[in-house]
């Protein structure tokens, strides 16, 4: 070969290389073969020696480089060319002899930034090939092994590399990405080796960088399907660490690896997902430090992942920790951690496993007491896991023995452990890591502590506490006491929570939170805003217990107003939301027997451990503990039977106090247990159950005794004593248990005063009450402090709320004592009473009725106010019964009773006696204005208001569940005004009175009262005899009519009082529970309770004459009870069971009536007729008229009376009066028989009876005036008229939505068939039927089950119990409903499924004691009529008493015969009436939009309604006991008809 040929090809083709680029050639194929050229130089290089070989090489790199750098910046260049250019550039620069220069330069680096520039561009044009990729891929990786390579280089060749990846990876190139990225992965570690060798500072930020690049590569290879691969790669990584972590330098958990190891293995390797069995055969071993923070933080990483069996490797994970991690003694804190959350998961598992977690804990406890012995720098975390451990020790105690006091030892060293360690954050020492990582759960442990504290009425503080449950106020008066001396923490940090998050104050600020809220809510509590967040709709945990408290403030300040409505309805939504997190809390399993012992209330699952600290994991760390959830469920329960019992609703309140005290001794919370067993006593007292109200007073009395002082607060502790006081006094008031059942007796009234003046004494021993006692003794007289918050501060709040309590109890006390004093008559004493509580609620006496209205919202004791009117206008009223009767007289105990109405409006048992009274006032009124007819309505206003207070706000109750049906809501709208007594903001009684009456259905109304004994001596006034008891009768009919009877003693009507037996354990009928009652009704009640008898099946009744006697004995009950309706109507009615007749129903005889009554009126007034006598008053016209039409259902002697008493005469008459008397009676007669045109069978409009609860019992229907009327019965006025608006708009609504269906009223013949009608309408061919459910009653089987199989459009089941569902769609589709069986029914369907619906059809319900009302002493009586008619159910016919079945099912079969023959072609012979469409009659409507509708409905159509009236009366007539059984039946609800057209067949149900 030449010399020097071979340099010289090098030469040239270097020098043509450079300046052909240079020249700015672009053609693809000169540059693609400029870029093959160094390749072909390679044989003319070997020859060269190594010296010129060296020199030649670096000559060709630097013209490549020189090209490539060119070619870079020429943007237009194809990128095939370029990669060519930059990849031969790398491999000459790889092998040149100045390589480590060229590193130093960073010469190698851009090359590499030149190759993959040059890949980007082809990958942006989908150019680049695998082989591509892999060549360069290689020569990177070569050069990043190279360790002469800079740090920072490396890193930057890393950056490089891992964005290539990822845009390949984005772009879903998975597998071409993975290159790239393992080259990242790769390199970091890499670089992470190298910094740890040389101890240099970024290692831990380069091992959080290979973390992020090995968990996009893992990430890859995953979605690339090389899942073995991923799993060996993470293994790899995380070895790398613990590699690291050992040599000593303080990383972080791999977090993000951990994740995807978790997230990998669990899908594709569960086997493998437990890392300890990975990284436990390392040579060498990895430390247990760093192998446990390897083992915690997978831990960590499981709580992100949702995947199933996460919890069976964390169990294992904490295993390995425990037993083979930690156990060698080096790591006493980490093993103390670890044992603690082995106990959290032990008690997830369930409490069989406490024995176990407490054990668990104490050995936490051991290893962390001693590590307080060694090491300064951790006495900080060793401190915050011992308070941690005593405080779940404390709770798992509890749990396991809730009589046990260990609890208070180990709450009470949580606390040390806990200011220790707060005391050393606050000296600025450093925390531990598992402080760092459970910061928030301290104060949730706090809170818990103080939970179980507050639950357990217990303190760990030295003579001071904070709060427990059911504490009158929330927050203690020595709460800022405690902060000031035992922590070192003023008051204001509390409102600072933002600042002081590793303070002592912060904590206790979020553990009594909810209680601080409750002060700074008083501003929010008095605006809609508040009620706007009440309505909101809960989305977590922790949105429901803060929803449920704001709705339990809500009706505290509500109840506080005297606005019981509202209170009920957020109190029991409050209740009810927290029942929801009690039930996910607890597992509630209770024995039928009530015995605590069996019975179990436990937290079950992850709600069990809702406030353990999460020292391990990211658990969901609730702020409430499962000890919160079950304490403000007890104060939802005291709240809501609290409200019950004043609203009335005794077995509503009876079943939350009773469920209160179950879970109270269940979880042995003796503070607890006082409060709702004397709640309990109270109910039974009121119920009038003597024996339990004692029994539960006094053992209320002795656990109070027996209580530790020192846990619970000394003003509860107080208050509850002079609660009890008040309730003993109260009990031996009533009881008849002293002196043979007297009501007021001096020896019973001698031991309730003693008891009010004992708590009254211990009651003025509270400071709070003692200094506003204090004022008043230097106030002048009749002045009133007034009360009121007076600053924004704790303290001053806290003072306000005790003060209120104390006096609204004190002023209870002084009211009683005050009636009391009134009773035994000493009227001075009394009045002293009623002053001072008059001085304690601030009562404003007013004279003037407009400036009493002006101030019923202002009154902050609105039903102790109203209890003090009440009273005190007794007391006044008795001081004037000497004086005359006058309006004068009457005027201020009017205005103050007026004020008590307003305020008392929905306390039932109150308003009751409140209204009694006022209907008497204005009835006295009229004797001095006889021609008042405002007063009149007034009298009757007030005593329609007195009855059925109860069932008015129980239904209205219902009605706001069903408020949010849209379909129903215009109608459940009106129905409420008509429920309501008064209109919100209304005080124009007499407007109210006749809204009332607008829209009443064509029907006589009269209500009936037995009269409270306590106004006797008011009554007295009205005649000169004193009675045992007092009728009061008003007729809302045409005229309005009111009257008061004395009705006298059963004795003296010849009766024999018989002592019916009674039961401990069942609520007793009416006439068995009140003993006024037995004395005047004594006479019936002994034939029931020998009726019963009669049929116990006791007596042998199987020989033929023991049956005849058996029927003789029957028929001497039927006859005795015929004889005991007689007497009752003579003797108690007299003349005045005119006012039980309806109007005439033919509009001729009752014009006829009208005219002649008027005549009779002129009559009695001339000069002609009296002569020279003259009448005591001017005759009322409405009297004369009521006489009138009675005359022929009037003895002659009653008529007498009649005459005497419209003429004012009394009963001593002289021979001219008694003339005049019979000369008018002469004329009555005629004129009766003139104006009915000698037919002496009248047809009566229909009858509403609405009777006070102690008069349910009597079958006033087979009274013998009232035995041939339609007769109904309902609870109230204003239920009879919500039951008709429902009737109303059921025809413009054509779809009635009742919750859980929809009844279809769509269809020509429907809309047809109820267009217009003024009452509702039944069709017997549309009838569910529920025959012998019970399968024991035979011969009614046999008797009526061909027959209603029979019957077209009958659906129902015979002998067997129909499902919920079954029921409810045979509700839904018919219009009738009959049941035949044992008593009403409910048994199979419950009252509170019942209530829920708004469409009910008719019912038959023919079970014994179906429509038996039960007695609830003081409160009204409750029977399941009423929820039907709470359902709108238009008519519901069911038994009074116990009933035989072959005479009742004669009853039955004769009404349901009656029915279905009245929708026969040829019709019934009984009336019917024609009904064009056009308005009810007596032109009433319950809103214009019905009107309208009524128009829009009208038909050329006539329709024939058939009365059910008659069919009830011919049922009573079949019956062979026509009154033992056939007085039984009657209707519940409003005048009903059977209808059906002209030319129809029958009515077709759609």
């Amino acid at each position: 070969m030449v010399p020097g040929l071979p340099a010289l090809v090098v030469g040239v083709a270097t020098d043509l290389i450079l300046y052909t680029v240079e020249s700015g050639e672009r053609d693809i194929d000169v540059l693609e073969s400029l870029a093959r050229l160094p390749r072909q130089l390679e044989p003319w290089l070997s020859v060269m020696d190594s010296k010129d070989q060296g020199a030649q090489r670096d000559a060709v790199f630097k013209a490549l480089y020189r090209s490539t750098t060119i070619l870079i910046a020429r943007s237009a260049i194809e990128a095939e060319s370029l990669y060519s250019f930059c990849t031969i550039a790398l491999v000459w620069c790889s092998i040149s002899s100045q390589v480590d220069q060229y590193l130093k330069e960073n010469v190698a680096l851009d090359l590499c930034l030149f190759v993959i520039a040059s890949l980007r561009s082809k990958v942006e044009l989908h150019l680049v090939s695998e082989e591509m990729l892999e060549e360069s891929a290689l020569k990177v990786q070569n050069l990043m092994l190279n360790s002469s390579m800079p740090s920072d280089e490396l890193r930057g060749l890393i950056s490089v590399t891992y964005n290539m990846g990822v845009q390949l990876y984005n772009k879903k190139e998975y597998d071409l990405a993975c290159r790239p990225l393992k080259l990242a992965h790769d390199g970091t570690w890499i670089r992470v080796d190298f910094l740890s060798m040389i101890s240099a500072v970024p290692v831990v930020e380069a091992v959080s960088e290979a973390c992020v690049k090995t968990s996009a590569y893992v990430d890859c290879l995953v979605r690339n399907s090389d899942t073995d691969y991923a799993i060996e790669v993470l293994r790899n990584s995380l070895v790398y660490w613990l590699r690291v972590h050992s040599q000593g330098f303080k990383l972080e958990s791999p977090q993000s690896v951990l994740k995807l190891w978790c997230k990998v293995t669990l899908e594709f390797a569960p086997e493998l997902c437990c890392l300890y069995g990975s990284l436990c055969d390392l040579q060498p071993p990895a430390p247990a430090a760093s192998l446990g923070l390897i083992l915690e933080g997978q831990l960590l990483a499981l709580d992100d992942t949702e995947k199933h069996g996460i919890e069976q490797v964390k169990e294992e994970l904490i295993s390995f920790l425990a037993d083979e991690v930690y156990n060698g003694g080096s790591c006493p804190l980490e093993l103390s951690r670890v044992l603690i959350e082995k106990g959290r998961f032990a008690r997830k598992k369930g409490m069989q496993n406490l024995g176990t977690v407490i054990a668990l804990l104490s050995k936490a406890l051991l290893l962390s007491e001693n590590a307080l012995r060694t090491g300064e720098e951790e006495k900080v975390e060793t401190n915050y896991l011992c308070a941690v451990a005593y405080c779940l020790r404390a709770h798992c105690s509890q749990e396991a023995d809730s009589s046990s006091e260990e609890y208070v030892a180990d709450l009470t060293s949580a606390v040390k452990a806990w200011r220790k360690f707060l005391g050393y954050l606050r000296t600025g020492a450093s925390a531990g890591a598992s402080y760092r990582m459970t910061k928030e759960s301290i104060l949730f442990l706090l809170r818990s502590m103080a939970d179980l504290l507050s639950l357990k009425s217990s303190s760990v503080w030295e003579n001071t506490r904070t709060s427990h449950v059911l504490c009158l106020v929330p927050l203690s008066s020595d709460f800022e006491a405690i902060l000031q001396t035992k922590f070192g923490q003023k008051m204001d940090v509390l409102y600072d929570f933002g600042k002081t998050t590793d303070s002592l104050a912060a904590a206790v600020k979020l553990v009594l939170s909810e209680d601080l809220s409750a002060f700074s809510q008083q501003h929010l509590l008095e605006t809609d805003a508040a009620l706007t967040l009440a309505r909101g709709t809960p989305n977590s945990f922790r949105e429901r217990v803060h929803l449920s408290r704001l709705q339990f403030y809500l009706a505290e300040v509500f109840m506080q107003r005297g606005d019981l409505e509202m209170a009920i309805k957020l109190a029991t939504e409050s209740l009810q939301l927290r029942l929801k997190l009690l039930n996910r809390t607890f597992l509630v399993s209770k024995d039928v027997s009530h015995s605590t012992s069996k019975s179990k209330v436990e937290a079950v699952g992850p709600s069990a451990v809702l406030s353990w600290p999460s020292l391990l994991s990211r658990n969901t760390c609730y702020e409430f503990s499962q000890w919160h959830i079950l304490g403000d469920y007890l104060e939802s329960l005291m709240q809501v039977g609290s409200l019950h019992e004043k609203l009335g609703f005794s077995d509503e309140a009876e079943r939350s106090f009773r469920e209160g005290l179950w879970l109270a001794k269940a979880q042995n919370l003796t503070f607890s247990c006082i409060r709702f067993t004397s709640a309990l006593g109270e109910v039974h007292r009121k119920q009038h159950m003597w024996e339990h109200a004692e029994e539960g007073l006094k053992d209320a009395e002795k656990m109070l005794e027996e209580l530790n002082s020192g846990n619970v607060c000394a003003g509860c502790i107080t208050m509850e004593k002079c609660l009890l006081k008040l309730r003993f006094g109260d009990l031996a008031r009533h009881s008849p248990k002293l002196d043979g059942g007297n009501i007021f007796t001096n020896t019973k009234l001698d031991i309730g005063l003693m008891h009010y003046e004992f708590a009254i004494e211990a009651l003025t021993e509270l400071p709070f009450l003692r200094e506003v006692l204090e004022e008043f003794k230097h106030a002048s007289h009749g002045e009133c402090r007034k009360f009121r918050l007076r600053d924004t501060t704790l303290s001053a709040w806290t003072h306000y709320k005790w003060e209120y309590h104390s006096r609204c109890l004190a002023a209870k006390l002084f009211i009683e004592q005050g009636s009391c004093r009134f009773q035994l008559r000493d009227v001075l004493k009394a009045e002293e009473s009623y002053l001072q509580a008059r001085q304690l609620i601030n009562v404003e006496v007013e004279t003037s009725e407009q400036s009493s209205h002006a101030s019923i919202n202002a009154s902050l004791f609105p039903l102790e106010e109203a209890n003090l009117l009440y009273n005190w206008s007794l007391l006044r009223l008795w001081e004037g019964c000497a004086q005359r009767v006058s309006d004068e007289f009457l005027s201020m105990p009017c205005t103050w009773l007026y004020r008590a109405f307003f305020l008392s409006i929905t306390a039932s048992v109150l308003s009751k006696k409140v209204c009694q009274l006022l209907a008497i006032l204005h009835f006295l009124m009229l004797a001095t204005n006889n021609s008042n007819h405002e007063t009149k309505e007034l009298a009757a206003y007030f005593h329609q208001a007195s009855i059925g207070s109860m069932s008015r706000q129980q239904h209205l109750l219902v009605l706001d569940s069903k408020s949010q049906q849209a379909d129903a809501r215009t109608c459940i709208k009106e129905m409420r005004k008509a429920l309501r007594v008064v209109q919100e903001g209304s005080f124009d009684l007499r407007a109210e009175f006749k809204a009332l009456m607008d829209g009443l259905p064509s029907a006589t109304i009269c209500c009936i009262s037995l009269l409270e004994q306590e106004f006797s001596f008011i009554l007295e006034q009205i005649g000169k005899d004193p009675s045992a008891a007092w009728l009061l009768i008003s007729r809302i009919g045409g005229d309005v009519v009111v009257t008061i009877l004395p009705i006298g003693c059963a004795n003296r009507t010849g009766f024999e009082v018989r002592q019916a037996p009674e039961s401990r354990w069942r609520h007793k009928s009416v006439l068995e529970s009140d003993a006024l009652v037995r004395a005047f009704m004594g006479e019936l009640a002994s034939i029931l309770d020998e009726s019963r008898q009669s049929t116990s099946r006791l007596l042998p009744v199987s020989t033929p004459e023991e049956k005849n006697q058996w029927w003789k004995w029957r028929t001497e009950l039927d006859t005795r009870l015929a004889s005991c309706l007689r007497n009752i109507e003579n003797s108690w009615l007299g003349f005045w069971k005119c006012l039980l007749l309806g109007e005439p129903a033919r509009s001729s005889v009752s014009e006829a009536l009208r005219k002649k009554s008027k005549e009779l009126c002129r009559t009695l007034k001339s000069k002609s007729f009296l002569g020279q006598l003259k009448a005591c008053k001017v005759p009322e016209e409405a009297l004369v008229k009521l006489l009138l039409q009675a005359v022929g259902s009037l003895e002659a002697e009653q008529l007498r009376q009649g005459i005497a008493f419209i003429l004012g005469w009394d009963h001593n008459l002289g021979e001219r009066e008694e003339l005049l008397i019979e000369k008018a009676s002469e004329v009555f007669r005629s004129s009766f028989l003139s104006a009915i045109n000698k037919e002496l069978d009248i047809e009566w409009e229909p009858v509403e009876l609405v009777l006070d609860g102690k008069l349910q019992a009597l079958p006033w229907e087979s009274l013998p005036v009232m035995r041939k009327l339609e007769t109904y019965r309902m609870p109230s006025l204003g239920s009879i008229k919500a039951v008709f608006i429902h009737h109303r708009y059921s025809l413009l609504e054509l779809d009635v939505c009742d919750g859980l269906g929809r009844l279809q009223l769509n269809g020509k013949a429907r809309r047809n068939a109820i267009r217009g009608a003024s009452r509702p309408a039944v069709n017997p061919h549309s009838t569910f039927y529920l025959l012998n459910p019970g399968g024991d009653l035979e011969s009614t089987q046999s008797a009526f089950e061909e027959w209603f199989r029979r019957q077209k459009g009958w659906e129902g089941k015979t002998g067997q119990v129909p499902t919920l569902d079954e029921y409810l769609e045979g509700f839904q589709q018919h219009d009738m409903f009959v049941y035949l069986g044992h008593g009403s029914g409910d048994q199979y369907f419950p009252e509170k499924h019942m209530r829920k619906l708004v469409h009910c059809p008719a019912s038959l319900l023919m079970g014994c004691s179906s429509g038996r009302f039960s007695a609830r002493g003081d409160y009204e009586p409750v029977g399941v009529p009423l929820s039907y008619l709470m359902a709108s159910c238009p008519l519901a016919i069911a038994n009074l008493w116990d009933v035989t079945d072959g005479d009742i099912d004669r009853f039955s079969r004769a009404v349901l015969q009656r029915w279905l023959e009245s929708c026969a072609n040829e019709g019934a012979s009984k009336p019917k009436i024609k009904t064009p469409v056009k308005a009810p009659r007596r032109g009433r409507s319950s809103s214009k939009a019905v009107q309208e509708v009524d128009d829009s409905l009208s038909t050329t159509e006539e329709w024939e309604e058939v009365c059910i009236g008659p069919s009830i009366e011919a049922g009573r007539e079949a019956c062979r006991l026509p009154y033992l059984i056939g007085a039984s039946p009657v209707c519940f609800g409003v005048p009903t008809v059977i209808r059906r057209s002209k030319t129809d067949d029958k009515i077709t149900s759609q």
